[in-house]
């Protein structure tokens, strides 16, 4: 299985690509929504998208989204972690 990039690495995307990635999985934007925002056309958001899912080696938008919401709770449930045994120790 291939490494899945960092969802929140800004180095891997595309300053358009980040834009079109955020409102993707913060806001679960469709496509017509997101052009509406950004000022771009349909075409160029679906452009977007299809190198996004390739980037994140994913098939469609909702495993873009899971994957995301879920690496987040991964590292938040790290942070807590090392918190909980920096207090331990101290």
């Amino acid at each position: 299985m291939a490494r899945r990039p960092r969802a929140d690495s800004g180095t891997l995307l595309t300053p358009y690509e980040q834009e079109v990635f955020d409102l993707i999985v913060t806001e679960a934007l469709e496509y017509d929504a997101i052009a509406t925002r950004l000022g771009i056309t349909h075409r160029t958001v679906k452009f977007h998208v299809g190198r996004i899912l390739r980037k994140f080696e994913v098939a469609n938008r909702e495993q873009l989204i899971l994957e995301f919401w879920k690496q987040k709770l991964d590292d938040e449930r790290r942070a807590w972690k090392k918190k909980a045994r920096a207090k331990k120790s101290a």
